[in-house]
């Protein structure tokens, strides 16, 4: 099925036919219809065990590959990292508890000493326009990062009045030139050097359904509440936090939404670009309760 989505050849095998023998016969159609590149997807486990590695030394032997590609299921927990050591994959642990999104970032980056770094979300798509303009942005040796603006589909659907649309943020820089600062949930990123701009789009996905919306808008919240308290400011809004009366904390999400739908555009969307207004209204609105009852001694706003 996904072979047939991506319009590539598919070698069908016989469910009885050892591992091997399906590699090898693949091996030798491919090379029949002059094919130059075979993916071998094997089998999947959430746990290793000797079998599974005989199979795939034994897989190995046979195709000679020339990259090898570890892929770990997130519902395979810690048991991820004893899988990677039996693939002999370089292994760094983040260990901190209660630690700061860009803390995490860094640590990351740092560990990377040459070429590029291309940050990517799960919820993110990149476009064969924006792969090949990334491979010849890397030959640039005047720039040290490059900004990538998104096209943003929620609810199914791709939203052209989406205010977060063609909005650049930097995802592509150079080791060792990047280091992230000091907002949550969402990263800011401080480059040394020059920074360019790529036409190339990432497609986002944000928000399938109101339900993972409001999920989102939870965990979000609970995240930035504090910093908002910390720095006097940020959110949502990235201003000043000033009072929280009755216009801040009610009459300004509600000004929010009608903002975003009238003047970003989200009026271009219909009914759709309506409600996704309103619930950016009702985020604020969440985001704002929860510094509230921060300041108020109640420290459940965020647990």
């Amino acid at each position: 099925v996904v072979a047939a989505q991506v319009k590539v050849s598919f070698f069908e095998s016989n469910p009885d036919q050892k591992p091997v023998a399906i590699v090898s016969e693949a091996l030798l159609q491919a090379q029949k219809e002059g094919k130059d590149t075979v993916i071998i997807d094997t089998a999947g486990r959430l746990h290793i065990d000797s079998n599974l590695m005989g199979e795939l030394k034994s897989i190995r032997e046979v195709c000679l590959p020339h990259e090898v590609l570890l892929v770990i299921d997130a519902m395979t927990g810690q048991e991820a990292v004893q899988i990677a050591k039996e693939f002999h994959v370089r292994i760094y642990q983040f260990r901190k508890k209660n630690y700061l999104l860009r803390e995490k970032l860094n640590f990351g980056i740092r560990k990377i000493k040459k070429g590029w770094i291309l940050i990517v979300d799960a919820d993110e798509e990149v476009t064969p326009k924006l792969k090949t303009e990334i491979i010849r942005a890397m030959k640039n040796i005047h720039l040290n990062a490059f900004n990538i603006c998104f096209h943003n589909y929620c609810f199914g659907r791709f939203l052209k009045g989406f205010y977060w649309n063609d909005m650049p943020v930097t995802r592509l820089f150079r080791s060792g030139k990047a280091t992230y600062e000091d907002i949550e949930p969402h990263r800011s990123i401080s480059i040394d050097g020059k920074i360019g701009n790529l036409k190339g789009y990432i497609n986002h996905y944000p928000y399938n359904n109101t339900k993972e919306f409001l999920n989102k808008a939870e965990k979000y919240t609970s995240l930035s509440a504090p910093l908002i308290i910390k720095n006097n400011g940020g959110g949502i809004l990235n201003k000043p936090l000033g009072s929280l009366g009755i216009y801040s904390s009610y009459i300004e999400p509600v000004i929010f939404s009608v903002w975003i739908f009238l003047r970003k555009g989200m009026y271009k969307d219909y009914f759709l670009g309506l409600w996704l207004s309103l619930l950016m209204g009702y985020y604020l609105y969440i985001e704002r309760k929860k510094v509230r009852m921060l300041k108020n001694g109640n420290k459940s706003a965020v647990n």
